[in-house]
C-alpha cells in the first residue's frame, strides 16, 4: 500500500488500518488493527501496537523503518505468528491443557447423560431477560422454499422463542416517501456512554450499540448498568460477537462468538434481536448470508437464524431497497463514517431521502476527535444535520434492527 505521511505529524502510523478500511483504525489496541507497511495486512501485537502504532513512536518502530512491502517480522505478529514464537515448555503445557480438557468434556456429557437429571426450564416462571435455552442444539432442517426466497429454510417461532429474542425492534413503521437512517456504533467501550449517548438523547435520536459481551464491565468499555440505561432510552444493544477475534476456527468456536454470547448477554438483562459481525472474520463469514453463498443450510446458518432475528455483515448492499424482506435482513452491509467529512455524510442523508432508501453509517466513539477522522464538532454537527431532515419530515430515524424490520404506512 502506497502511504506516506511525516512521522511527527500524527500521534499515531499512518499505516495501521482495519483490515476491511485501511483509512480506519481502532484507536486502542485491537486485533482488528492491521499493518499495511509489509507485504501483506498483518494484526500487530497488541503490546507492539500500544508502544509503536498508536503510542506516537511509529517512527522508532522497527517495522516501519524497514523497506516497504517486506514479510512482517514474525516476533511482533500476533495470532499465529505469535504463538510460533513461544517456547517448546508453553507448547508442552498446552497439549497437557487440551487433554484435560477433552477428558472433563467426556466426563461432563457422561454425567449429563447417565447421571444427572435433565435441566428444565419453565417459560412461565423465568423472566423474558432470562429465557435462552438450557443447551445450544442447532435444530437441523432442510432448506424450504418461501416467498421471499427459493432457499431460505423455514423455522417454527414458537419453539425457538426462548432462544430469539424479546423481538422489542421488530415491530417499526416509518412514513410512505420517508429515507430511513440508522446509526450504529461499535465495541461498547466508555465514551459510547460518556459522549456519544448524551449528543444523541439531547436530540432526541435513537441508535444501536453493538457490544462484545468479553468486555462487559471491564476497562475502558460499558457497564451492566450503562447499557441498562442506554436500552430502557430507547438505544438498541446488539451482540458484536463474545470476545472479537479473528476468523472461528470451527462450530465450537463459531458458538461462543454467538450463541453463547448472545445467551449470557439476555441472561444479564439485555433485549438483543440481532449480532454485528466483527470486521475481522473474512471468506463466508465476511458476507453471513443466506442464499447465494456456502454459508447457506450449514450449522453456523441454522445457530445464526435460531438464536437472532437479523444480523449484520458485509454483503454488497450498502444502499437498501425499502421495506426490507426476506435474505436481505441476513449479513446487511453499512457504511463507515469514522473517516468521513461533514459535507459526504451529509451527501449519504440526501441522497437517502431522495431516493427515499435506506441507510445505516457506523462509527467508533473512540475515533470521534482522533487524529485523522471526523472531529467532535462536525460529528455533533452531523446529528443536528439529520435532526433537522426529521423535523422537516423528510428522514426517520430508527435502530439497526427496527429499520430491517419497519413497514412504510401513509402519512
Amino acid at each position: 500500500m502506497a502511504k506516506s505521511l511525516n512521522p511527527s505529524a500524527a500521534s499515531h502510523c499512518p499505516f495501521i488500518g482495519l483490515r476491511d478500511d485501511s483509512s480506519t483504525f481502532s484507536s486502542y489496541p485491537s486485533t482488528g488493527n492491521h499493518c499495511f507497511h509489509c507485504r501483506h495486512s498483518t494484526v500487530p501485537l497488541l503490546a507492539h501496537q500500544e508502544a509503536y502504532c498508536l503510542g506516537g513512536k511509529h517512527a522508532d518502530c522497527p517495522v516501519y523503518r524497514q523497506t516497504e512491502n517486506k514479510p512482517f517480522p514474525p516476533q511482533f505478529r500476533a495470532g499465529k505468528g505469535h504463538r510460533a514464537a513461544r517456547s517448546g515448555s508453553t507448547g508442552r503445557l498446552l497439549i497437557i491443557f487440551i487433554v484435560f480438557f477433552f477428558l472433563g468434556s467426556v466426563g461432563f456429557i457422561f454425567f449429563r447423560k447417565f447421571v444427572a437429571p435433565p435441566l428444565m426450564i419453565s417459560l412461565q416462571t423465568v423472566p423474558t431477560a432470562i429465557q435462552p435455552s438450557a443447551t445450544i442444539i442447532p435444530p437441523t432442517h432442510s432448506p424450504t422454499p418461501t416467498s421471499t426466497s427459493t432457499n431460505t429454510p423455514t423455522t417454527t417461532p414458537e419453539i425457538y422463542a426462548s432462544t430469539m429474542g424479546s423481538g422489542t425492534y421488530t415491530s417499526s413503521r416509518y412514513p410512505t416517501g420517508n429515507g430511513v437512517l440508522s446509526l450504529r456504533f461499535d465495541d461498547g467501550v466508555t465514551r459510547d456512554y460518556s459522549f456519544t449517548y448524551p449528543q444523541l438523547t439531547a436530540r432526541s435520536l435513537v441508535a444501536g450499540f453493538a457490544v462484545i459481551r468479553d468486555w462487559i464491565n471491564t476497562a475502558k468499555s460499558l457497564t451492566l448498568a450503562q447499557l441498562q440505561i442506554m436500552q430502557t432510552a430507547g438505544m438498541e444493544i446488539m451482540c458484536h460477537s463474545y470476545s472479537h477475534r479473528s476468523d472461528p476456527t470451527g462450530l465450537s468456536e463459531f458458538t461462543i462468538e454467538t450463541a453463547i454470547a448472545v445467551k449470557e448477554m439476555r441472561m444479564m438483562g439485555l433485549n438483543i434481536d440481532s449480532w454485528v459481525q466483527p470486521g475481522t472474520w473474512t471468506g463466508d463469514y465476511f458476507t453471513m448470508m443466506h442464499s447465494g453463498t456456502t454459508f447457506f443450510g450449514t450449522p453456523e446458518d441454522n445457530i445464526m437464524r435460531n438464536y437472532f432475528k437479523a444480523w449484520e455483515g458485509y454483503r454488497s448492499n450498502t444502499d437498501r431497497v425499502l421495506p426490507i424482506t426476506g435474505d436481505n435482513r441476513y449479513g446487511a452491509q453499512h457504511y463507515t463514517g469514522d473517516g468521513m467529512s461533514l459535507v459526504a455524510l451529509k451527501v449519504l442523508v440526501d441522497s437517502c431521502i431522495t431516493n427515499q432508501k435506506g441507510l445505516e453509517i457506523l462509527f467508533h466513539s473512540n475515533n470521534i476527535g482522533a487524529v485523522g477522522k471526523i472531529s467532535e464538532a462536525d460529528f455533533t454537527s452531523f446529528l443536528d444535520y439529520v435532526q433537522t431532515k426529521v423535523t422537516a419530515g423528510t428522514l426517520t430515524v430508527l435502530t439497526p434492527t427496527q429499520q430491517l424490520f419497519a413497514v412504510p404506512f401513509t402519512k
